[in-house]
């Protein structure tokens, strides 16, 4: 069984909204709406990067198979590096998991 993290994040956006109604007149709405975003985020260590080839691997211990991931989907003030910890998103392609979103954990968060 796969393990994977959910994250919960709720926005709470209030509007005071100014308009003019067909008669010229300045009429006053207030809209509060309410987001839901939810994230499944995994941590692993990189196992594996070729910087020629711009692709990698990440280990981790909820899924059995190692994680391609490629260097698009890293953050760009990082280089790569084996055993560095990460955190990421879980996408299915026409050829397998991917590691998506990737987020370089620094001091073993």
């Amino acid at each position: 069984m796969e393990e994977i993290r959910f994250y919960l994040k709720i926005i709470v956006i209030y509007s005071d909204i100014n308009y003019l109604d067909f008669g010229g007149k300045i009429k006053n709405i207030k809209i509060c709406s309410f987001h839901l975003i939810s994230r499944s985020r995994m941590r692993g260590k990189i196992l594996f990067f070729s910087k020629q080839k711009r692709y990698g691997f990440i280990k981790t211990n909820k899924l059995s198979d190692d994680l391609y991931f490629h260097e698009s989907n890293y953050p760009s003030r990082y280089t790569p590096h084996k055993d560095q910890n990460v955190e990421f998103k879980v996408t299915n392609t026409n050829k397998g998991r991917e590691a998506v979103d990737i987020y370089v954990l620094r001091y073993d968060e």
